[in-house]
């Protein structure tokens, strides 16, 4: 009777051990631009998966307005263009072990794309890979959305915009965006918690080490 007690405490155990596992797997937790930049200030890792082309035309995060990127570039999917106009996208089958290539599973890695759609998808990947310290920029009321480096596509313009195509600034948002600065302040779907929005530094600088391939580790 004794022993029978004992396997079916080990056989719960087990199995709240592997549901737990499983929760942490993909449980990825999104935060605001501005939580992401405090975090980066104390060690955290901002990788940027979108397309190189976005990278150029539209910036990135920097610690300092026109300074030096603080972001890696490892993106998520590739956006290429035929001859007959027709748009035709990607995925980055070397995501994963681009990452694994360069980073611990235990880093603190902060994920962001133009707006949260990508990097959500990238988020999740990771976390199903066995990376356990990974983050988004995104408003978790609208996962997908309003988060990222643009979020409502900024339609407050700033110095240095240089209006890549497919990412100009979306029309029909309120004249005035609702920014929040930490995540216990989101209320609606529509707040927007983006690097631009909240008015946070962006370059237009490019730094080649820290576009990364499955090479060696920048130095």
């Amino acid at each position: 009777m004794k022993k029978a007690v004992q396997t079916s405490i080990v056989c719960l155990l087990s199995a709240i051990c592997s549901l737990a596992c499983i929760q942490t797997a993909l449980a990825y937790e999104q935060v605001t631009a501005y939580e992401a930049y405090s975090m980066y200030m104390h060690g955290a890792v901002l990788i940027d998966v979108r397309t190189p082309e976005e990278m150029y035309w539209v910036g990135g995060p920097a610690a300092e307005p026109g300074g030096d990127p603080i972001s890696f570039l490892i993106p998520w999917t590739s956006i290429e263009v035929e001859d007959t106009g027709e748009v035709i996208k990607q995925d980055n089958s070397d995501f994963i072990n681009i990452v694994q290539t360069h980073f611990k599973k235990r880093t603190p890695l902060i994920l962001f794309c133009r707006s949260g759609g990508r990097s959500s998808a990238a988020a999740q990947a990771l976390e199903e890979s066995g990376f356990y310290n990974v983050y988004e920029i995104d408003n978790y009321l609208d996962d997908g959305g309003r988060g990222g480096f643009q979020g409502t596509g900024y339609s407050n313009s700033y110095q240095g915009y240089r209006g890549y195509p497919r990412r100009l600034p979306v029309t029909g948002y309120p004249d005035t965006v609702k920014v929040k600065y930490f995540s216990q302040q989101i209320t609606n779907p529509d707040d927007s918690v983006s690097w631009m929005d909240s008015k946070l530094p962006v370059t237009q600088k490019i730094d080649p080490s820290k576009i990364l391939t499955l090479g060696p580790d920048p130095e």
